[in-house]
């Protein structure tokens, strides 16, 4: 017994010590090389979904995860040092945090994470807010990554309803969170606080209102919705609900990519958003003030168009059954990547 016991710290000690090889491994390689602009995607190329980190401009890529285990939906905090994701590693879909340096990597909390969307960051970095599956419904929670992790304390629940809360999205200035719910008997557009409190119905329209997207100046929102002729379309209106006005017009039945909100420019004045139709998928441009659209020259089975840096608009494709990683250039596309999906920005 005491041999079996004996063999069985040493692989312990050994895995451990592996891992925090490995940590700074990354550490080091990703503070000596990589310069250049910086993208996380996932793939699936080594038969399970891991994390890359990607160097746009030297075309360079490393592994972050090199765990058997899924690791999905990257969320960088706003300082670039800390990565929260979603694995599998430990049986269900829990969030992770790693940290560059110094290396570490810790599980925060053991909620089973509901799939389709990633975590998402406070501006200042020290909470995350994330979509847990309980009772057969999704809420909100919060976890403070600075503080101890103690059960039904840090991470605790933000929302507790019958139904589904999803699709949080934090203000630039951090005062609120937009979110998602059905308790009302349909979709509708929520703020609150980040502890929870004052919970303010922003849409409050019999249509369904989905996927608030902040403008980076933080003064609008942008979302779908079906309120007008049941067609999916996206709106602006001001944070607090107002002057919510339509800036696409739909002639037939089209979706999206669920996961995918609008994406505003960084100037706050265009939007990118997702469309399927029979034809297939397309990404769409539109001037939120004056009104013009545009069709990107870009066909796929699914789109979603993820980040708009000044450089370019970055976007996931897939055709037949491979992602790519593309960028617009002008009026043309360049493909960064083959068998990459979801890039998110690396600050």
């Amino acid at each position: 017994m005491e041999t079996r016991f004996l063999i069985l710290v040493v692989r312990l000690m050994i895995a451990l010590l592996v891992g925090i090889a490995l940590l700074a491994g990354i550490a080091v390689s990703i503070g000596r090389t990589f310069s250049g602009t910086r993208l996380t995607y996932e793939s699936d190329r080594t038969g399970d979904f891991e994390l890359y980190a990607y160097d746009a401009e030297q075309g360079l890529s490393y592994n972050l995860t090199h765990n058997p285990g899924g690791d999905t939906d990257a969320a960088w905090s706003p300082n670039g040092e800390q990565l929260a994701f979603v694995s599998w590693r430990d049986g269900e879909r829990q969030l992770f945090l790693l940290t560059i340096s110094p290396p570490s990597l810790i599980k925060l909390g053991t909620h089973k994470v509901a799939p389709g969307y990633h975590p998402v960051w406070s501006p200042d970095g020290t909470q995350i807010v994330f979509e847990v599956e309980r009772g057969g419904s999704i809420d909100l929670y919060l976890v403070d990554i600075n503080a101890p992790l103690v059960q039904n304390v840090n991470p605790r629940a933000l929302t507790d309803e019958p139904t589904d809360s999803r699709f949080p999205a934090w203000s630039p200035d951090g005062i609120e969170i937009a979110f998602v719910s059905w308790y009302t008997g349909d979709a509708e557009i929520f703020t609150m606080h980040p502890d929870g409190t004052n919970v303010i119905n922003r849409t409050a329209n019999p249509g369904w209102d989905i996927n608030p997207s902040y403008s980076p100046d933080g003064t609008r929102i942008a979302f779908f919705s079906v309120r007008d002729g049941g067609y999916r379309e996206v709106y602006v209106m001001g944070r607090d609900g107002s002057n919510p006005r339509r800036l696409s017009v739909s002639s037939a039945i089209n979706s999206g990519a669920f996961w995918n909100p609008p994406v505003w420019s960084p100037d706050s004045t265009s939007i990118i958003y997702p469309t399927t139709l029979s034809t297939g998928a397309y990404m769409v441009f539109v001037e939120v003030n004056a009104g013009h659209r545009a069709r990107l020259p870009y066909t796929a089975v699914i789109m979603a168009p993820e980040l708009w840096l000044s450089s370019g608009i970055v976007f996931s494709a897939r055709q037949g059954d491979q992602w790519n990683i593309w960028q617009t250039q002008g009026n043309e596309s360049r493909r960064l990547l083959v068998e990459g999906r979801f890039p998110v920005w690396w600050r």
